[in-house]
């Protein structure tokens, strides 16, 4: 029963999070940035990999599905977010110019978890058919069980 109350919450807060908007930034259109959704549920992250265009403005949601505390991180491109359990934050942040692939770990109290990552391909502003694998995001959170 416990499993299928995790799994009806799960699917609540998926489901709120690809319907949110958030308001913009005074002098901001919602135009002028991409919503980016994160779901750490046990030890997966969602989705496993996106790529964005340099220099593009993004606001994260990062949703925190577990009890402990994950820091949502990559030091180079000075990306790092704080989530408490059971807790959402968002964060505006511009990707960074300098192109390549950058892995996004998740920590958790201090220790970096090996297997809770996101690979994020940074690709020219020009970029046409990004991978965009929100379909991750439902894969993550248990089927309802009959």
């Amino acid at each position: 029963m416990r499993k299928f109350g995790i799994g009806i919450l799960l699917a609540i807060l998926i489901l709120v999070l690809l319907l949110s908007g958030c308001e913009p930034k005074p002098g901001e259109t919602p135009e002028d940035r991409t919503e980016q959704h994160v779901l750490l549920v046990g030890n997966q992250m969602a989705p496993k990999e996106l790529s964005l265009r340099a220099g593009e403005k993004v606001r994260w949601f990062i949703s925190n599905g577990t009890n402990d505390k994950h820091t949502f991180t990559n030091d180079v491109i000075g990306l790092n977010v704080e989530v408490e359990g059971n807790k959402t934050e968002s964060k505006d942040w511009t990707v960074p110019t300098q192109l390549g692939d950058y892995l996004l770990n998740s920590v958790i109290n201090g220790q970096k978890e090996k297997d809770i990552t996101m690979l994020l391909h940074v690709v020219d502003k020009n970029a046409q058919n990004l991978k965009q694998n929100q379909e991750d995001l439902k894969n993550i959170a248990p089927e309802k069980k009959n």
